[in-house]
């Protein structure tokens, strides 16, 4: 072997070890009324909070489950009394669920994959991307039980069939439908998600996200940087038309198409 192939290898067995052992988790949740934050995480204030158990079980899930030494949950590890790292943390989310070894989402209404469409998690306008962004995610219900038996619930059609048994095509099948009736997203795009403004286009993008809430009015547009692929400044207080605006901006300094127009709301 030259010098050329020894060097690649070396340097490929080091990528590897260091993602190994440098892997984390994301949670993917929707908030409750009685969540630790920042602040009080390691306070006893915090310890009490009902948001603390859920917490201790994705920590636990993420370590049992995937061998992920790290773990990130939007509740406690943004510190949002600094607007610096608030807008950080805002433009850089869609790369952290992208880049996660694996994305637990806990789906805190869901039994079991007959009722999965009908969970909050869907209404929220942050879990679009966090469904969109990771490679590899989970679904657990609300007594953190798997829905599915697979590792990865983007699991590929191929891959599904070469599982023996009906319970794996049974639970892909069901899966997929609640996921495609609770957002109107093509499994295509679930499975093997872009960013940018094709594939789907843009209006269709534009389309997954209008019909969900988010707490703060500006959010409906700052939780899209991601879909499209561009970044803007964090400016809360800014409001809703505004925030929209310079998204819009932001995307018309990146591509242009003349149905980007035909929209109303």
């Amino acid at each position: 072997m030259d010098q050329y192939a020894l060097r690649e290898a070396r340097n490929s067995a080091i990528d590897e070890w260091v993602e190994e052992v440098t892997k984390f988790a994301l949670l993917s949740h929707t908030w409750g009324a009685d969540e630790p934050n920042y602040e009080n995480f390691y306070q006893e204030s915090g310890r009490s909070k009902q948001g603390y158990k859920k917490l201790e079980k994705f920590c636990n899930t993420a370590h049992e489950d995937y061998g992920a030494e790290f773990a990130w949950a939007d509740t406690v590890c943004i510190d949002k009394s600094s607007s610096a790292e608030v807008d950080e943390s805002i433009r850089s989310m869609f790369t952290w669920y992208r880049n996660a070894h694996i994305c637990i989402v806990y789906v805190g209404q869901t039994q079991s994959l007959l009722d999965l469409a009908a969970d909050r998690w869907f209404t929220r306008g942050w879990t679009l991307q966090e469904l969109l962004a990771p490679p590899r995610l989970k679904f657990y219900n609300k007594d953190w039980y798997p829905l599915t038996d697979f590792r990865n619930d983007k699991i590929s059609d191929k891959d599904v069939g070469n599982l023996s048994g009906g319970t794996y095509s049974l639970q892909s099948r069901l899966l997929r439908k609640a996921i495609s009736t609770a957002t109107g997203i093509d499994i295509h795009h679930f499975l093997n998600f872009k960013p940018g403004f094709t594939s789907p286009p843009l209006p269709q993008r534009m389309r997954w996200v209008a019909r969900r809430i988010t707490t703060r009015a500006e959010d409906k547009s700052y939780c899209m940087m991601g879909i499209f692929g561009v970044s803007m400044v964090v400016a809360y207080g800014e409001g809703p038309e505004r925030a929209f605006f310079r998204l819009f901006q932001a995307i018309l300094e990146v591509g242009y198409a003349r149905d980007w127009f035909l929209w109303r709301g």
